[in-house]
Parts: structure tokens; C-alpha cells; sequence
């Protein structure tokens, strides 16, 4: 039967509700046992035992203070929350969960509608207009490069009236080339995407005319 892992300050009372969380998930933490045989051993829920480890594993011990004591929020990186901010800034009208579609579809980092709620409540400077106008999207001036960055906004999980937005371009305009994009993919056999994006030929088109010497059509005056 597995025991209790034998630690340096054993012989300290365990007189902390943090530190009686440690020692049972310590037996666990060396690989002496499994949280099954643990949570066996001190007459607690298997979820329970679980729980703390993994609370453990993500933030180190503060993870295993109460709620109520010790007062957390979920850990988000730095570097997701710029990158939040940064489209909150660019598209003050973007909800909740197009934000986080998009955040996750970059960063890797998934986030839920709510923690991107609250961020966006936390960090509200995004809010004033002076703000907004330090920072904005980059407009690609070549057509066909801005066309290409429609493509690339929308499969990165923005809606078509967001790209319109960040690209200051109408919605009907990102419509048509993002359909002409699908379109040229769908069909394998047609223009690539990349030429699905240039310009078409507005010039009328006019067959190559014949000329037949004997024509009897046409009379010629050699006199």
C-alpha cells in the first residue's frame, strides 16, 4: 500500500490548509503514486486529488490556496494579451468571440469569450479615440496585396465586416474577392488563388480576323 512521501519538514505541524494540500499531492509530484492511490490512502475524492495537482502544476503553490483567500485569475501570457489589445484597438467593434477566434488562431493560446471580456474591461485604454488613432491596422496600398490580406484575415477567423473595418474597405468588396478566392480553390482545375486576386481584363474582347486572298466576299480595285 503506498505511504506518505517522507519530506524534510515533516516534523513541522502541518497547521496550513495549503500546506496539508501539498503534502497529499507530494507523494504524487515524486512518482511514488498515483493520485488514485493517494486519494485511497487520505479518504478524498480522486477529482479532488487531481484538482490540486494540476492547480499545482499551473501556478505553483498559490494554486493551492483556497479562493477565498487567495484570489486568482486565470494566467494569461503577455504576449496574447498585446496581441488582444492591439485588434481591440484596430476594431473597437469586435465582439468577445471573434476576439478570441482570432487571438487563439495567431497566438496558439486559447481563450474564452469571458477572459477576453474581462481583459478588455481591466485594460480600457483601447476606449479613447486618441488611443485609437495611435493605433492601426496596416493597409497594404498595392491591390492585389490588399486582396491577399483579406484572404489572410479571414482565415485567421475575422469576419467579413471586421475585415472590411480594419482594411477600410466596403463589405461588399471583401464579399467578392474572398468568394472569387473560395471559388479558384474549389476548383482545381482554374485560376490559382494568387491570380483569383489580379484584375480582369476590362478590354472588349475581339477575335483574331481572317483574311482569305480569295475571298469572294471582298473585291479588291487594282485599277
Amino acid at each position: 500500500m503506498p505511504t506518505q512521501l517522507a519530506l524534510a519538514f515533516d516534523a513541522i505541524p502541518v497547521t496550513c490548509e495549503v500546506q496539508q494540500r501539498y503534502h497529499s499531492i507530494a507523494p504524487c509530484l515524486a512518482g511514488i503514486s498515483t493520485p488514485a492511490e493517494q486519494a485511497a490512502v487520505l479518504n478524498l475524492g480522486y477529482s479532488t486529488i487531481t484538482r490540486w495537482l494540476r492547480e499545482f502544476r499551473e501556478e505553483g503553490m498559490p494554486g493551492l490556496f483556497p479562493a477565498t483567500h487567495y484570489p486568482r485569475g486565470p494566467y494569461t501570457p503577455e504576449r496574447v494579451i498585446v496581441q488582444l489589445l492591439y485588434f481591440k484597438c484596430c476594431a473597437p467593434k469586435a465582439g468577445d468571440r471573434e476576439l478570441a477566434r482570432v487571438v487563439a488562431s495567431i497566438t496558439g493560446h486559447r481563450l474564452d469569450h469571458h477572459t477576453v471580456k474581462a481583459l478588455c474591461t481591466r485594460f480600457f485604454f483601447w476606449r479613447h479615440p486618441e488611443f485609437q488613432k495611435l493605433v492601426q491596422y496596416p493597409k497594404p496600398s498595392d491591390p492585389p496585396a490588399l486582396r491577399a490580406e483579406m484572404v489572410r484575415l479571414s482565415q485567421q477567423g475575422w469576419t467579413e465586416m471586421r475585415i472590411a473595418e480594419l482594411l477600410g474597405v466596403s463589405r461588399k468588396t471583401v464579399r467578392k474577392w474572398l468568394r472569387r478566392t473560395r471559388s479558384s480553390t474549389a476548383n482545381k482545375s482554374a485560376t490559382t488563388p494568387q491570380m483569383a486576386l489580379l484584375d480582369l481584363s476590362r478590354a472588349p474582347h475581339h477575335p483574331t480576323r481572317k483574311v482569305y486572298e480569295n475571298d469572294s466576299r471582298t473585291s479588291i480595285n487594282c485599277t
